[in-house]
């Protein structure tokens, strides 16, 4: 009878003896669970100095022994110190932090994690018109259209470059995300210039599909207003591009071509449909000449011509230009100036 009651006896006693064990190790993994890391900054970058702060709403830190181990080397030991600041690596590499906490009663708990530096540079491009051989980068106009391309740099612990193509793309513009244009492979995002006129501040996340790289970055871009410069245009070498007529312009010449050039404007050439040239030449407006207007002498007197331009995309009222200039003739025996033609 005893020989068959051992077993029993046995197993309650083995589970007597486990239940306070299981118990320990159940509040020992909770509580490690209660720490809680967060680092800035949240996305480092290549070579970046990161903090990573400790927090725990469960264990007493203030009062703990706290050793911080990098890649398993020590870096600090301190009574509360809930913080460590170091230096990340390159691409591809991962940083291992390790934090062991022993409470001023004997416990001991333990928490990790890995940093994986990642990068995104942010390149944009404004749409709006630049004449032909124009060296410069095209600027971001009032209510202009505009382009920004992500271009991540993240590589993997084997050294294996992620494809642009294969990432996850969250985009924000002035803190709101962009659904729409967000998602897988989406590394380019477009978007025009609001009303009422102000910067535009565009962010991005990138992040691989598992999630265990993440980089970020934004930019601001202040709108610009559109550009509008008067050029001579000549018969034999065309359009002068290498010298603007400025405000005064002395004229040895009998017949003078003018051609304006509008800068930065969201058309597609000089003379699109939705450009309104309006010409004012001695008090006289006019708008049937386009970009072009030819002027010449008639008679000998001498004088000062003014021609002044507006030029005004249809399409969107905040693009708008105006030049002027001052026409000096030398003075001939008789003369009425230029007239138009």
């Amino acid at each position: 009878m005893f020989k068959k009651l051992l077993p029993i006896s046995f197993i309650f006693l083995l589970a007597f003896l486990i239940a306070p064990i299981s118990a320990e190790a159940q509040l020992a993994e909770v509580l490690n669970q209660s720490i809680n890391f967060s680092i800035r900054p949240e996305r480092p970058k290549p070579y970046d100095t990161v903090i990573v702060y400790m927090e725990s709403y469960s264990i007493d830190l203030q009062s703990s022994e706290i050793s911080w181990f990098v890649d398993g080397e020590l870096k600090k030991r301190e009574v509360g110190s809930k913080n460590l600041t170091f230096e990340v690596g390159g691409l591809g590499s991962i940083s291992n932090v390790t934090a062991v906490i022993q409470t001023y009663d004997g416990g001991v708990f333990k928490k990790s994690l890995n940093i994986r530096p990642a990068d995104v540079d942010m390149i944009w491009e404004s749409e709006s018109y630049t004449p032909p051989f124009y060296k410069g980068k095209s600027r971001f106009s009032y209510q202009g259209d505009l382009k920004v391309v992500a271009i991540p740099s993240i590589i993997r612990e084997d050294g294996t470059k992620v494809p642009a193509k294969s990432l996850l793309y969250t985009w924000k513009k002035d803190g709101r995300v962009m659904a729409d244009q967000s998602g897988y492979g989406l590394n380019t995002f477009k978007t025009s210039g609001s009303v009422p006129i102000r910067s535009t501040t565009i962010e991005v996340e990138v992040s691989t599909t598992d999630s265990l790289y993440v980089a970020g970055s934004s930019i601001s871009i202040n709108p610009e207003r559109p550009n509008l410069i008067i050029y001579e245009n000549n018969p034999v070498y065309g359009i002068l591009f290498n010298r603007s007529l400025g405000t005064s312009l002395p004229v040895s010449k009998d017949e003078l071509v003018l051609s304006a050039v509008p800068y930065f404007f969201d058309v597609v050439g000089k003379d699109g449909k939705n450009l309104d040239y309006k010409w004012v030449l001695g008090g006289e407006e006019n708008r049937e000449f386009g970009s072009n207007i030819v002027l010449r002498r008639v008679g000998d007197q001498g004088g000062k011509t003014s021609v002044s331009l507006r030029v005004s995309n249809t399409d969107k009222i905040f693009q708008f230009a105006d030049a002027s200039l001052n026409i000096v003739l030398p003075a001939k025996e008789t003369g009425n100036g230029f007239f138009n033609n």
